[in-house]
């Protein structure tokens, strides 16, 4: 009893300290908010007007990264977006546990069904390409695909001479200029904003990532989904192993970001978030 008490004064304490000098502050975190989501929602609708495949197999984007698992410190300039794609069931995809701890292989093992189908071939007539001759799914295909598509769409808004793109973002107060431009930062994409006056920089790292449902969960080793009825998809990412290995372009990363979230956000009375965020300053 004695030590519960001295945990709860505690954390009051460190709550506290939490909300003064750790927190992002509130007017920055929904300016940039704003910011982000009107000049990421111009580029999506650019990119499925000049990638029809990407189009298809898009489904969703996922806010995901420290920021939006509400234990960032700092101040809110970097984001990570996550681009959620799905392969068609029709062509069966099959998530094989690699050799590398942590790392799959996607495979296809029936793309010659789209042949039988002319509508959904018509679709995903350009998916191919994404594969390697023994229909692995290659990060390096993925990775330039989507560079393209990124390039494409910005093209698309008006470029100028200088590679920048120029978004009129809507703010409650104010309109607001920001210029975007794209640095390549393996495994993502980084769109750099930089506001007219040069006093908001904001960085939005741009990864693609394939979804997969949970009876294709990862065996062996691997626990069982924590849970399967909120969270029952998970994702692969294109990051590479370390040290390199032969068909490196093979293996990708397993994401169970929606899982963790989940698992963080709904801790007792919330106390998880605050006490990362003290441990993250220490």
């Amino acid at each position: 009893m004695e030590d519960e008490k001295k945990y709860i004064k505690m954390e009051n304490v460190l709550n506290t300290i939490n909300r003064k000098y750790i927190a992002l502050p509130e007017h920055e975190v929904k300016r940039n908010n704003r910011i982000v989501d009107q000049v990421v929602g111009d580029i999506l609708m650019a990119m499925k007007k000049q990638n029809p495949l990407f189009k298809t197999m898009f489904e969703r984007k996922f806010y995901g990264g420290s920021f939006y698992d509400g234990i960032k410190v700092g101040k809110p300039i970097e984001f990570d977006l996550d681009f959620v794609l799905n392969l068609p069931v029709l062509i069966k995809p099959v998530v094989e546990v690699g050799d590398k701890p942590g790392f799959v292989q996607v495979r296809i093992t029936e793309f010659d069904k789209l042949l039988n189908q002319p509508e959904q071939y018509r679709k995903y007539e350009k998916l191919k390409p994404l594969f390697d001759d023994k229909m692995f799914l290659s990060t390096e295909k993925v990775l330039r695909w989507m560079e393209r598509t990124v390039n494409l769409a910005l093209n698309e808004l008006g470029r100028s001479k200088d590679g920048t793109v120029r978004f009129n973002v809507k703010l409650p107060d104010k309109n607001l200029v920001m210029y975007a431009s794209v640095a390549k930062c393996h495994p993502a994409f980084t769109l750099k904003l930089i506001s007219e006056d040069g006093s908001i920089k904001l960085d939005i790292d741009l990864v693609p990532c394939f979804q997969f449902g949970n009876t294709q969960w990862p065996k062996g080793q691997y626990r069982r989904n924590p849970m399967p009825q909120k969270r029952d998809k998970f994702l692969v990412v294109p990051k590479k192993p370390k040290p390199k290995c032969q068909n490196i372009d093979r293996y990708w990363r397993l994401s169970f970001q929606e899982q963790e979230r989940e698992l963080i956000g709904g801790c007792q009375n919330n106390t998880l978030k605050p006490a990362l965020r003290l441990l993250k300053v220490c």
